[in-house]
């Protein structure tokens, strides 16, 4: 079973399903913790996998220090493609706003 990662109100728990590798992450995503998003982004690179899921569907919160660490990761991805599920309206809006849910992939998962 993968070791979740808990820094303040953040947890992140990476698992692979074949050559697609998941982060599952729930909390809050701030300033003060949004750098694991792409510390842990970029660790499962590493693993060359055929595509890369961000589950934020347990996140309820999310700044814009979130959303550029998550950027980071999509540009270090290329070409890998990179998907993001979301659920929390105030996190969705925020990829709306910014015009990033193409780029990220942004995928409304209930």
């Amino acid at each position: 079973m993968p070791e979740p990662t808990n820094v303040s109100d953040l947890t992140i728990t990476v698992a692979s399903s074949g050559v697609v590798v998941s982060i599952v992450v729930a909390g809050e995503i701030d300033i003060t913790n949004a750098a694991q998003l792409s510390g842990v982004g970029r660790s499962a690179l590493e693993s060359n996998p055929g595509g890369l899921v961000f589950d934020l569907t347990a996140v309820t919160f999310m700044n814009s220090s979130g959303l550029g660490h998550l950027v980071r990761v999509l540009h270090a991805a290329q070409p890998v493609p990179v998907q993001v599920w979301a659920t929390h309206p105030s996190v969705l809006r925020l990829f709306e706003i910014t015009g990033l849910t193409d780029a990220l992939d942004v995928q409304y998962k209930p």
